[in-house]
């Protein structure tokens, strides 16, 4: 026996559905090519459930000022600085992760804090890890 990795891009009934053992699954397309695998664990916003309504706000409200500012420049506005986005509502576990905290320069001590984190949140689930100044990491 193997495993094999899918990616879902469509259910029926939509938008959501329940894999159970008796559940049809058709593949389609070709195969991932091994080297394109580690693109597959990329999280980008399609792979958000349920929310495409409020996703396709935030994008508008994000993405759009960042990525055309010469649109809101011809219009007189003034892009959106930031966004707060509450979630108390859900009555789960919030955990914060300052970014640039979990990168100290120490060997190994940045994974180490990493995976504090996601167990912290594994163990009080449902839970919701914000990583704050996520923007930062990438550049340390």
């Amino acid at each position: 026996m193997h495993s094999v990795e899918f990616k879902v891009v469509k259910t029926d009934p939509a938008p959501y559905c329940i894999v159970a053992p008796d559940t049809v699954i058709h593949c389609e397309g070709e195969p991932v090519k091994l080297e394109d695998e580690e693109k597959m664990d990329n999280v980008g916003y399609v792979d958000v459930g349920g929310c495409r309504k409020q996703m396709a706000q935030i994008c508008e409200m994000i993405e759009l000022p960042s990525r055309h500012p010469a649109l809101y420049k011809t219009l007189g506005m003034k892009p959106p600085r930031g966004m707060f986005l509450y979630a108390n509502e859900t009555d789960a576990f919030f955990f914060l992760i300052n970014g640039p905290e979990i990168m100290i320069k120490m060997a190994g001590k940045s994974q180490s804090n990493l995976c504090k984190g996601f167990e912290e949140t594994e163990k009080n689930a449902p839970a919701i890890m914000f990583i704050y100044h996520i923007d930062q990491v990438e550049n340390m």
